[in-house]
């Protein structure tokens, strides 16, 4: 899901979980919160649990993070930069240079259907999305896909000088099929012939997604070499988009 109307104020990630620092004063016998009764070993227990739960929340933004700044470099693939060139002049039905690649910026959202936006400065990236992929292969694979989706958008919003501009809107009154008027769904299906890949799906099916094939992408993809041919016909993610003033509009498969 993208949201293509850029936020005017930008995304703000939410509010880190501080950890709990009990120290050593939690006293013996009998804490009651609320009506609830609780000693001090089940409360102590308790305290730890949420601890280790900031722990692997924080390890995982840290590691997440730090993928996303190796995906980044995508963004300067010139295959990639081929085919945003492609999908900007079909819509724009003109000529352009791309403009330098936007910002990045890491936000944790609570929507997990939310894949990526596009600010008026920069491409924010919900980390709360991917949190599921846990192999970094297939986790940088799939964050350099929200990149390229989300850099078309800005792409586009920034030749245009406009950052209300809608692919949506604008091929709509060109009489253009639904599913071809999304610019990075456009950008994705050039990219990955003819379909959206779902790489947390491909995650799950080794035998069709090898260790081997991913790692020959990624590596691909981050040092700028021909990219491998991938048939996602079994691990194919399927579009939605909604803009802030716009219904939802689910973007069938062709």
């Amino acid at each position: 899901m993208n949201r293509l109307e850029p936020i005017s104020g930008g995304c703000s990630p939410l509010s880190a979980v501080a950890p709990i620092n009990c120290g050593n004063k939690l006293s013996s016998g009998i804490l009651t919160n609320q009506g609830t009764h609780l000693n001090s070993t089940s409360f102590q227990i308790k305290i730890n649990s949420m601890n280790t739960e900031f722990l692997n929340i924080s390890s995982y933004r840290m590691d997440a993070e730090a993928t996303l700044v190796e995906a980044a470099r995508f963004l300067s693939h010139p295959k990639l930069v081929e085919k945003q060139s492609q999908v900007v002049f079909k819509i724009l039905q003109s000529t352009q240079s791309l403009p330098c690649p936007p910002r990045v910026i890491p936000v944790s959202l609570p929507d997990p259907s939310l894949r990526g936006c596009c600010g008026i400065k920069a491409i924010y990236v919900n980390l709360t999305a991917f949190q599921n992929i846990l192999q970094f292969d297939f986790l940088c694979a799939d964050l350099c896909t929200v990149l390229a989706h989300e850099s078309t958008h800005f792409y586009l919003r920034r030749i245009e000088g406009d950052w209300n501009f809608s692919s949506l809107a604008k091929l709509a009154a060109l009489n253009v099929p639904v599913a071809d008027r999304e610019a990075g769904r456009l950008l994705e299906l050039d990219l990955f012939h003819g379909k959206q890949p779902d790489w947390l799906q491909a995650s799950l099916l080794p035998q069709e997604f090898g260790p081997d094939l991913v790692h020959t992408w990624v590596t691909s993809a981050l040092n700028h070499t021909t990219l491998p041919l991938v048939d996602f016909s079994k691990a194919n993610r399927m579009s939605s988009t909604r803009g802030f003033d716009e219904q939802e509009i689910v973007l069938e498969e062709f």
